[in-house]
């Protein structure tokens, strides 16, 4: 009895986890698969898009030193 007990209760774990994949898109799956089948829509048949033209890029920097008191030094 234990064991289809806990039978069932994988399979209704694995139909959740199956469900909450799909809901918020955690894997890239194809939209459609005859794009992939073509091969018209891969990813090298795309042009890249201009420097700005997906915002601005955020400034970036390696290395913070903080000093006891907790101020920033550039």
């Amino acid at each position: 009895m234990r064991f289809v007990v806990l039978f069932l209760l994988l399979i209704m774990l694995g139909f959740i986890a199956w469900k909450a994949v799909e809901r918020f898109h955690l894997l890239d799956l194809p939209k459609n698969e005859q794009e992939t089948i073509d091969g018209d829509t891969g990813p090298d048949s795309d042009p890249a898009p201009a420097p700005g033209a997906l915002g601005p890029t955020p400034p970036s920097f390696d290395i913070v030193r903080v000093d006891a008191g907790g101020n920033i030094a550039a």
